[in-house]
């Protein structure tokens, strides 16, 4: 599998399709608590936390399966499976941290090692997840405006609306939690525009970002970039019914810049 900042994303949807396990679960370790970023094969529970404690899972022995305290804990979180023993795998980076952890869990596989072993190759060679793993805080279009700086240049505004997109997209991605497509989203917006622009992710599922310059640019010129960088940066996700996206130009010397950016993304 190709690497890209939904590559992650990717090979959970991909192997859940192809390799049809009783349960599957991705969560992703960084700085911040183990995120839970996808889960398919447990009971539904309204409770389920988004984020388990570093180190829940105990010492982790890859491709073994959990330690009875370890397998109660994603039991009694996630729900109940049609599978008699969790199994996991770690994986790490080149400095030996751990990035991400995969739990798996089909009794067929208990029955036949060669298949255990299988299965542990194929999610030791899985990427690695890019950037950290924390969630990406929303903040309001009027907190927004009161960070674009103003005095001097000109903006290019791009608004996208996910609202439709993980209504309708989602369900391609069977087993994704909503959240989890931001970090990545908003991490590729920043990337695009480099030091010249800013990204944010604001109330209501939406993302704005912002391109600066002296001169006044073409808006839907900037929006067909934009969208052409984004597929590249995130081929899977951005195939799955990705939001056309809309532009303004602002003028950060005018006296209603602020009104006019605010308004724009209340839209």
């Amino acid at each position: 599998m190709g690497q890209s900042e939904d590559s992650i994303l990717a090979a959970f949807v991909r192997i859940d399709e192809a390799l049809p396990l009783s349960a599957l679960a991705l969560f992703t370790s960084g700085e911040t608590p183990l995120l839970l970023c996808a889960a398919r094969g447990f009971s539904a529970r309204k409770s389920a936390p988004k984020s388990l404690p570093q180190g829940a899972f105990g010492d982790l022995e890859n491709g073994n399966p959990l330690t009875r305290k370890a397998q109660d804990l994603i039991l009694d979180s996630l729900g109940e499976i049609r599978a008699s023993t969790i199994r996991a795998y770690a994986v790490q980076n080149e400095r030996s941290k751990t990035r991400a952890i995969w739990l798996y869990a089909d009794d067929r596989i208990e029955a036949d090692e060669e298949l255990a072993l299988a299965f542990a190759r194929l999610f030791a060679a899985t990427p690695l997840p890019f950037g950290s793993n924390a969630t990406v805080d929303e903040i309001s279009p009027s907190l927004a405006a009161l960070r674009l700086p103003l005095g001097s240049g000109k903006a290019v505004v791009l608004r996208f609306g996910f609202h439709d997109f993980l209504a309708n997209g989602l369900p391609l991605l069977p087993g994704l939690r909503p959240e989890i497509l931001f970090p990545p989203l908003v991490r590729s917006f920043s990337v695009v525009l480099g030091v010249e622009g800013k990204a944010y992710c604001l109330e209501g599922a939406k993302i704005v970002a912002i391109l600066y310059s002296k001169e006044k640019m073409d808006t839907e010129l900037a929006l067909v970039q934009m969208r052409k960088s984004l597929k590249r940066a995130l081929p899977y996700i951005a195939a799955s019914d990705f939001p056309a996206g809309e532009a303004i130009s602002v003028d950060l010397a005018s006296v209603g810049a602020l009104e006019i950016f605010e308004r724009f993304c209340s839209g």
